[in-house]
């Protein structure tokens, strides 16, 4: 026989073995879903000897050894020399290894255990799988990174895994590059891929204003549908802070969040209660929403808010509102509470509209007419000025004519009433007309990789007042211009994947504020900009403005941005820019400069580093008076923790 034929026939010699004995002897072990082969094969009862390129194969999971020992009747496998175990879950490496084969549980040493799904690498003297995604580890280290010389570690003598759940070790050290930086004799660390009660990852760090700082949330799941995260903020310079911030989802459309803070400020010697939340029912007919924000005192968002939006904010409104849905409109019960952020504005001349209930009738069709209807009545009360109640009703029709070329025309007309506190003639009244007529036509030409349309459009409004003048209360007391006069143009570019820029130019002649001139633009692509601003061409000056375009040039980004109101007396410029140094680094800042002040309202910068395990993100934010430095450490696997 050829040498070749006689090494084929030794191939295949161990499987006609285990073959015949499953014939003789049918088993568990030699049931359809466990196969065990080897170079060589010996069976004493229920047990198995095999020596020599041992494999075992049960449903996806594949063992292999140099040397196995089995009992077919327990399932109970006994491991030896180069041990491999792989399943879909984890893969694992050991030099021995007494392993389950049933229930894929049992003791492995001198082991290298990788779970596949998060990347986990376990290196260990003896680990003991329990059943699930338990394991038990002795004088272990556990990481995410691929490297022999890992960029991080968690280095311990027992450590205790439940994947998707937690970490908990014992005499740990955290370790770079083998190095050890940090001694804890217990750890407990989330590992979470669903939500889990516990403590998440602290913040530890410092801050001009505050001095050092600790902050600890800790999570709380209620059930699939409740949650609720705890807040303890301890500051050097401030005192403490606690919080909790309590969320849930309900059936029938109801869901919300409740958020609940308090702040004992020692250097102002100073409570602070900052309440927020939401609450909405939404039903087939019927809907409710509440939203609060209520802070005790106006200067918390300014010291105590990181961000300069909240910062900036001038009113901070609460509302309620309740509808029920009709066939061919809607009634409405609504009410709103602001808090006047704005230094030297006292809060009791902001007047409340508390409540506000209404009607509103859907637009009708017939033809190319149309009708609609609405009223509402509404309290207003405050500590300081005029208070009462205002009823208000509006009727309007309209008519459009015209398919390329459309001329819209409507007529309305306004009462409203007011009942006043506190004076001798309770009744006010005004009596609002309103005529409004538009003129607009579309032309649309193709070229062979984009369309324009163009729209001309003129619009005219006259408005007559009757009756007295009444105490301002929200924007509805604002007396309109007699007559306008619009006169636009509007340019659309559009390609096969969307609108690409748009441009309207127009004139809005007004019969008591002059002549104004309003440009919008929007770029999508390449450079994207956003442009609206007014001219005042009577006093030739820019009533408003605001804009910002950004542009990407190979790895580099810039953004530029203003805002400018004559009548807020609001003038900032913004400038940002960003740097993809590489796949690793990017570089970016941000500064805003208030022109009416004279100075840096604010400046940010960031640094965001990140690897195959790791990252590392710093951001330093300056503002007058005030500064801070956050630094966020991201270890993949166990999450992030912070330093400001």
């Amino acid at each position: 026989m050829r040498p070749q034929a006689r090494a084929f026939l030794l191939l295949l010699l161990p499987l006609f073995v285990h073959a015949a004995a499953c014939l003789l002897q049918p088993r568990p072990a030699c049931a359809e879903d466990t196969v065990i082969t080897a170079d060589t094969i010996e069976q004493e009862g229920s047990g198995y000897r095999a020596i020599g390129s041992v494999r075992i194969q049960k449903a996806g999971m594949v063992v292999e050894a140099d040397e196995l020992t089995y009992d077919a009747v327990t399932s109970e496998a006994s491991l030896q020399g180069n041990v491999t175990f792989d399943s879909p879950q984890a893969s694992m490496k050991a030099k021995r290894a007494n392993l389950n084969i049933e229930t894929e549980t049992g003791l492995l040493y001198d082991v290298e255990v990788f779970i596949k799904k998060d990347n986990y690498h376990f290196r260990s003297r003896e680990v003991e799988k329990a059943q699930g995604q338990r394991y038990s580890l002795r004088d272990a280290s556990i990481t995410t990174c691929d490297a022999p010389v890992p960029a991080w570690c968690l280095k311990g003598r027992e450590i205790d895994v439940v994947l998707g759940d937690r970490l908990t070790g014992r005499g740990v050290s955290f370790r770079v590059k083998g190095v050890p930086v940090m001694y804890t004799p217990y750890l407990w660390a989330p590992i979470l891929t669903d939500r889990k009660t516990g403590l998440l990852m602290p913040t530890f760090g410092y801050a001009d204003s505050k001095g050092f700082y600790w902050k600890q949330p800790f999570f709380w799941a209620m059930s699939d549908n409740r949650d609720a995260t705890f807040f303890l903020d301890v500051y050097a310079r401030r005192g403490l802070g606690e919080g909790v911030e309590y969320r849930y989802i309900e059936g029938k459309g109801v869901e919300g969040t409740q958020y609940v803070y308090h702040l004992r400020d020692t250097a102002l010697n100073t409570d602070f209660y900052d309440i927020r939340g939401g609450h909405s029912i939404r039903g087939s007919n019927a809907g409710v929403r509440l939203n609060l924000n209520i802070v005790n005192r106006r200067e918390f968002l300014r010291l105590h808010k990181p961000y300069i939006e909240e910062r900036s904010k001038r009113f901070l409104e609460s509302s309620f509102e309740a509808e029920n849905f009709l066939k061919q409109g809607r009634l409405y019960l609504r009410g709103n509470h602001w808090i006047e952020l704005k230094e030297g504005v006292r809060q009791g001349t902001v007047a409340q509209r508390m409540p506000e209930a209404g009607f509103v009738l859907n637009p009708q069709g017939a033809g190319s007419f149309s009708f609609a209807f609405g009223s509402s009545i509404a309290n207003f009360s405050r500590k300081e000025g005029a208070q009462g109640r205002r009823l208000v009703m509006d009727a309007s029709a309209g008519h459009t004519i015209g398919s390329s070329v459309t001329l819209f025309q409507s007529v309305s007309i306004e009462e409203a009433l007011y009942d006043l506190d506190g004076t001798d003639e309770r009744g006010i009244g005004r009596t609002t007309g309103r005529y409004d007529a538009a003129l607009q036509g579309r032309f649309i030409k193709g070229y062979r990789s984009f369309s324009h349309a163009l729209v001309p459009a003129v619009s005219y409004r006259y408005i007559v007042q009757n009756g007295e003048e009444p105490p301002l209360f929200d924007s509805a007391e604002l007396r309109p211009p007699q007559g306008t006069v619009e006169l636009s143009l509007t340019n659309r570019l559009r390609d096969r994947d969307g609108e690409f820029a748009v441009a309207r130019l127009s004139e809005v002649i007004d019969s008591e504020d002059g002549n104004n001139l309003k440009l919008s633009l929007a770029l999508r692509r390449l450079l994207t900009l956003r442009l609206n601003s007014s001219y005042d061409l009577r006093e030739g000056a820019f009533k408003d403005s605001s804009a910002e375009a950004s542009a990407s040039v190979s790895k580099a980004s810039v953004s530029l941005g203003q805002q400018y109101s004559r009548d807020s007396d609001v003038f900032v410029h913004t400038f940002g820019i960003g740097y993809d140094y590489s796949k690793a680094l990017f570089l970016g800042a941000k500064l805003w400069y208030d022109s009416k002040e004279g100075q840096l309202s604010n400046l940010t910068g960031d640094i965001k580093y990140t690897r195959q395990c790791w990252g590392l993100s710093a951001s330093l934010a300056r503002r007058p008076h005030d500064y801070s430095v956050f630094l966020t450490i991201d270890l993949k696997g166990l999450g992030a923790f912070g330093v400001l």
